[in-house]
């Protein structure tokens, strides 16, 4: 009888440690998931904050390539209207319309 009583609280023992080691199991698993869940949220804002730096730069950009284009726009036509005032400021020869050298 002392025998099986022994064996009992043996397994007993095994069986309180199984089911102990099980429940720590759970709640480090719970643990886990609670801290996946959070590092979860923290990379979803992450995302999201990328994505408007993303959108605000992509309009700057589209700004600039609109001013870039503008300034290209009035570039060239400062350019005719500073040919057309040089031009016009010397003397130019009836017979040719060629532009004479100063002093002549």
């Amino acid at each position: 009888m002392y025998l099986p009583a022994y064996l009992m609280a043996v397994y007993g023992v095994a069986y309180a440690g199984l089911f102990g080691a099980f429940i720590w199991r759970h709640q480090t698993a719970k643990r886990h998931v609670a801290d996946l869940e959070k590092l979860n949220g923290t990379l979803d804002a992450v995302a999201r904050c990328w994505r408007a730096q993303a959108r605000k730069l992509s309009t700057q950009r589209d700004s600039a390539l609109d001013a870039v284009e503008e300034l290209k726009h009035l570039n060239s036509r400062q350019r005719v209207e500073l040919d057309s005032l040089r031009t016009s400021a010397h003397r130019r020869d009836p017979k040719t319309g060629r532009i004479l050298p100063r002093g002549a």
